[in-house]
């Protein structure tokens, strides 16, 4: 009886133990990852009239041309259209203190509701005219007329990169669409960038 209780309690001890050892693993293999940029949580954040976005750096990655180096962001924003047929819809400004901003890549997508149609959501680029958006009269997946990311640095000085969604399809009532903007661009090395939510 008192080698069952004692085994009971090796038992116990070892359960505990194993489950302490996983915890500190699970915790010491997600800091690594962290620290090394394979893992992230990026909050996205609105501003007062600009829908949720972020901008941090991508610590690991630079490009050197013609003997500059290059120093790489990420812009990221996500947000509803919803009761119009044309959006000009305002993703902040990017303020670069030095040099442009040459984006390198583009990687944003909308998602509309296509139940009535072929059925499900569709997803895709934002690629001009053959963006799907959502007919919201009708529920069925129909293509804009226009859509594309716009960075306009002829407003205040080439230092300020306002950003921009356009979508619109004006034969239509109205859009419904959720869309992703991700943008990835370069800056020279010493320039400081700031992203300012309007």
């Amino acid at each position: 009886m008192a080698s069952s209780l004692k085994r009971s309690s090796i038992l116990t001890t070892f359960a505990s133990k194993r489950t302490q050892l996983w915890q500190y693993l699970n915790t010491t293999i997600d800091s690594f990852l962290r620290d090394v940029g394979l893992r992230s949580t990026k909050e996205m954040t609105p501003g007062a009239t600009v829908p949720a976005c972020n901008l941090y750096e991508l610590k690991n990655e630079g490009y050197v041309l013609g003997g500059v180096n290059y120093k790489k962001y990420c812009f990221q924003s996500w947000m509803v259209l919803t009761g119009a047929n044309a959006y000009v819809q305002s993703l902040g400004l990017i303020n670069v203190s030095q040099g442009f901003m040459l984006i390198t890549d583009q990687t944003s997508t909308i998602s509309a509701d296509d139940t009535a149609g072929v059925g499900g959501f569709t997803n895709g680029p934002i690629a001009n005219s053959g963006t799907l958006v959502e007919d919201s009269n009708t529920s069925v997946a129909t293509t804009a007329t226009l859509a594309y990311v716009n960075q306009d640095n002829g407003i205040t000085g080439v230092d300020d990169n306002y950003m921009y969604l356009i979508v619109a399809n004006t034969a239509l009532g109205s859009i419904d669409a959720e869309a992703y903007v991700k943008i990835e661009f370069v800056v020279e090395q010493e320039a400081k960038v700031e992203l300012i939510k309007l």
